[in-house]
């Protein structure tokens, strides 16, 4: 069989072009893709606002990913990571040194890989699918209050734990005002005491939560 070259040879010149059809994945992968990535993307927002507290071990994972994942595989020129705000923990020397072997790991690694590593360790974090309200108790301590899938917690400032009140025991919310009434069952029946009370009543605790936490509404 002759060449394209032997068949026009002694023609004038012309030039051949060749047409590639590339297939679409499946309408309902793109859609996954697509649900995943703005998954991310609020994760991403929720890391970076210090809404999910991580370990200094798990925010070198996550600012080489983070990393990956916006600036692609590692360049010192424009590398950048997000240690302290993901910890609030200063950046070292050593922890920086350590991010960087973390991102040079990743070379190589596609952007929806590197998002997808991040979900994986956020999802495995204790405080994952908490939603965090900044309060006071009866004596003007600040205090965290967070409303997850299993139950409230109770926290200092810093997410110290002090309680965890788990949705079986609530019986009833109630709300006046500013404070969240929350109605407790105790196998024993006696009355509760707390560091969040203002007062020993018996089967009540209560929180000062901002108005707009009207949505915990558990009864």
């Amino acid at each position: 069989m002759e060449s394209i070259r032997e068949q026009t040879q002694g023609l004038w010149n012309c030039q051949a072009v060749g047409l590639i059809t590339m297939l679409v994945p499946q309408h309902n992968l793109i859609l996954i893709l697509l649900c995943r990535h703005i998954f991310f993307l609020h994760i991403k927002e929720a890391l970076l606002a210090g809404h999910l507290q991580c370990s200094p071990e798990q925010a070198v994972e996550l600012s080489a990913l983070l990393a990956q994942t916006k600036f692609g595989d590692y360049n010192q020129n424009t590398a950048k990571y997000s240690y302290e705000e993901l910890c609030a923990k200063e950046l070292s020397s050593a922890t920086l040194n350590s991010i960087v072997a973390k991102h040079k790991e990743l070379e190589g690694t596609s952007q929806a890989s590197a998002e997808y590593q991040v979900l994986q360790i956020v999802s495995a974090m204790e405080n994952y699918g908490i939603e965090w309200h900044s309060v006071r108790d009866s004596e003007g301590q600040k205090l965290l209050i967070g409303v997850g899938p299993e139950g409230i917690s109770i926290c200092k400032d810093d997410f110290s734990p002090i309680n965890r009140i788990a949705y079986p025991v609530v019986q009833m919310a109630t709300q006046s005002g500013k404070n969240v009434y929350l109605t407790v069952t105790k196998e024993s029946g006696n009355s509760i005491s707390c560091p969040v009370c203002r007062s020993r009543v018996d089967h009540i605790q209560h929180v000062y939560l901002p108005t707009h936490t009207s949505l915990l509404n558990l009864t």
